[in-house]
């Protein structure tokens, strides 16, 4: 099945790696409920690598989940997640172990879909490690989405708060999967309302998925994105990739408004909601080392 939007969840890797257990995703899950994450759009709960022992049942084949992590099963864990009115989401790999060395899906595509089903997961997340050098990579992952059909499930050091903010921009302007990595329940109130924030997410999920490209280009690291909105909208993102406060341009030309056209851009900020004005042929944003500004603009005279 195409997703139509980017996926918005959360994912355990980043922050936990291989330290997950039953408790955390019911915390978790809590969390995405508390916080209104899951109003926002964030609805899938995705448990990553190392959830599983490290072989198979010898009788069956088939994946067993580690029963020290999940003393209750991934059915109950599934069940727990769904209770809170949010998907849940596990993890596989196409080659014969998965990339922390657990048990891989290939030539066991059809039983661990069925599997997966067993459990009620709505999302796969399907890594690609230890593939044997005869396997043909687009081919396998045909082959899991085939299977995924077949039991009718669906088949993807620290940060400063700037660092945080730049990046989820460029998620939302790329159309990337709104995954949120960090431990939710100890998320400060800043990267809350930055992952809360209606018009940022509005640029991410807008229903054309456009990508963003290259605005204007200052050497490497002074950058202006544009992405094409639906309701004839514009997504302006200025970065400073650099390691100083600098000045970081903008050429209304290079996105086809030329001076001689006389239209220019009303501009929303995309944190603030404050509408600047309209502004036309050249601007200039000073932002702080790896800072950003996002606009959401429409084309006025």
């Amino acid at each position: 099945m195409l997703s139509k939007t980017p996926p918005m969840g959360f994912n355990t890797w980043n922050t936990f790696g291989e330290n997950i257990n039953e408790q955390l995703i019911k915390e978790t899950a809590d969390k995405m409920v508390e916080l209104g994450l899951r109003d926002c759009g964030y609805e899938y709960l995705v448990i990553d690598d190392c959830w599983s022992k490290r072989e198979r049942d010898p009788q069956t084949g088939k994946i067993v989940p580690d029963e020290e992590k999940f003393p209750n099963g991934m059915k109950a864990v599934s069940d727990y997640v769904h209770s809170k009115g949010l998907k849940f989401g596990m993890y596989s790999c196409a080659g014969t172990r998965t990339c922390a060395d657990y048990p891989g899906s290939f030539d066991h595509e059809y039983l661990d879909a069925e599997t997966f089903a067993e459990y009620g997961v709505d999302f796969l997340k399907y890594d690609f490690c230890y593939k044997p050098d005869s396997a043909n990579g687009p081919l396998l992952y045909r082959k899991m989405g085939m299977a995924l059909r077949a039991c009718g499930r669906v088949g993807s050091v620290g940060c400063s708060d700037i660092d945080y903010k730049t990046q989820f921009a460029l998620w939302c302007m790329f159309s990337s999967p709104l995954m949120l990595g960090g431990d939710l329940r100890c998320m400060n109130d800043f990267c809350l309302d930055l992952v809360k924030n209606e018009r940022l997410i509005r640029i991410n999920q807008d229903e054309e998925s456009r990508p963003a490209f290259v605005a204007t280009k200052s050497w490497n690291d002074k950058i202006v994105f544009a992405k094409l909105l639906s309701n004839n909208e514009i997504a302006i993102l200025f970065v400073n990739f650099s390691e100083s406060k600098c000045g970081v341009p903008f050429y209304f030309e290079n996105i086809g408004i030329s001076a001689a056209s006389g239209y220019g851009l009303e501009m929303t900020d995309a944190f603030t909601g404050e509408c600047i004005g309209v502004k036309k042929e050249f601007m200039q944003m000073h932002l702080e080392a790896h800072d950003c500004a996002c606009f959401i603009c429409k084309l006025k005279k």
